[in-house]
C-alpha cells in the first residue's frame, strides 16, 4: 500500500456550501436530527441570518442529550473547523462511513468543488466532525 497525503485549502465558499447542503430551510439534510439556532458563538463567524445561506459561515445547533435529564440538550457550533475536521477523518478512514460518501468528499476536496457533496455527504461531514462518528441515519 502507497500512502499520500492530499493538502488543499477550502475557501469559506466551499465551506457555505456544504453548510447550506446540511442546515438550508427545511431540506437541510441534518434538520432530522439537530435543531439549528442562531445564538451567539465565540470567534470571529456568526450565522448572521439562517434565511441568507450567502452569510453562513457557522450553525449552531443544539441536539437533544438522550443520556441527560428530559429535554436537555447539547450544543455545537458548526464551523469551517468542523467541516475541516469531518472531512478529514472521512478521508484518513475508510472504514467511517460507506465508500462512495468518501469518494464524494474525495472528489469535491480534490477538485475544490462543493458541488460533489450531497445532501447526504453533508450530513455525514457536519456528523463525523462533531461526533468523531455517524450517530444518526
Amino acid at each position: 500500500m502507497i500512502e499520500i497525503t492530499l493538502k488543499r485549502t477550502l475557501d469559506e465558499g466551499f465551506v457555505s456550501d456544504v453548510l447550506i447542503c446540511a442546515f438550508d430551510g427545511v431540506f437541510g439534510a441534518c434538520w432530522y436530527w439537530s435543531e439549528p439556532r442562531r445564538m451567539p458563538v465565540s470567534g470571529s463567524f456568526l450565522v448572521t441570518s439562517l434565511d441568507d445561506p450567502n452569510q453562513w459561515v457557522s450553525v449552531d445547533i443544539a441536539v437533544e442529550n438522550e443520556a441527560g435529564p428530559e429535554g436537555a440538550v447539547t450544543k455545537y457550533v458548526v464551523d469551517a473547523d468542523a467541516i475541516r475536521t469531518g472531512m478529514q477523518r472521512i478521508l484518513d478512514d475508510s472504514d467511517l462511513i460507506a465508500p462512495y460518501i468518501r469518494d464524494y468528499v474525495l472528489s469535491a476536496v480534490a477538485e475544490q468543488d462543493a458541488g460533489h457533496i450531497d445532501a447526504e455527504a453533508a450530513d455525514c461531514i457536519v456528523q463525523v466532525g462533531i461526533f468523531g462518528h455517524l450517530v444518526y441515519g
